[in-house]
């Protein structure tokens, strides 16, 4: 996929949460700002967010884009029910790919929408000649579920099928497996936002994998 630029796109900004393409996250939303983008989403644009962590997750009310990391996900709404409070959300929502804000899209977030653009991996020369070796997938599902044995909770059923190769990743996808393995593990949101902005394909496969090294 080349680094397309898109159209305006509904903003909805994450607090301590990073959607990597592929994951499937459901979120209890009740910030105006956010409640807006998920109706323009569903409304006007074929369901589609562009979801982007905040820097301080502290902060409620989002003004500006240099409040926001600069990638994020776009992502499509599966799924919004009424939430358990007033004026919430219950919003099941599914990656699609990486982009950023464009650098000529303007700081105000007052309109919701911005103009993003998306993400491609890239890949280095030699491994688009020499895919990841199937020992390297093998000792990156080792390690996966040494971390899911000591973390002593029920993995995700993903997570489950991953390990046991129900589902399986060519040798040539090592950023797919990376970004759905990343998604269900339990580390701090700057990490994870971290491996989001790697867009090396195989670099990140190796980040991940030392990282369920250092974790188990």
């Amino acid at each position: 996929m080349m680094n397309i630029p898109l159209s305006k796109i509904p903003i909805m900004p994450l607090r301590e949460v990073v959607l990597f393409p592929k994951g499937i996250i459901p979120l209890l939303v009740g910030r105006e700002l956010t409640i807006q983008a998920i109706g323009r989403a569903v409304s006007y644009h074929n369901r589609n967010i562009f979801m982007v962590t905040q820097r301080n997750p502290v902060v409620l009310d989002i003004r500006s884009r240099s409040e926001l990391f600069e990638v994020g996900t776009v992502a499509k709404i599966l799924e919004v029910v009424e939430g358990p409070q007033p004026d919430t959300l219950r919003v099941l929502f599914e990656g699609l790919y990486r982009a950023r804000f464009i650098p000529y899209g303007g700081c105000d977030l007052k309109h919701v929408s911005r103009k993003v653009t998306s993400i491609a991996d890239v890949y280095p020369f030699e491994e688009r000649s020499h895919p990841v070796s199937e020992q390297r997938i093998s000792e990156f599902l080792s390690a996966l579920n040494a971390y899911i044995v000591k973390s002593e909770k029920p993995a995700p059923k993903v997570i489950e099928r991953i390990i046991n190769r129900e589902i399986t990743f060519s040798q040539a996808s090592p950023g797919i497996m990376a970004d759905t393995v990343m998604q269900y593990i339990r580390v701090d949101y700057r990490k994870k936002q971290e491996l989001l902005e790697l867009a090396d394909a195989v670099e990140r496969m190796d980040a991940v994998y030392e990282l369920l090294q250092d974790n188990c």
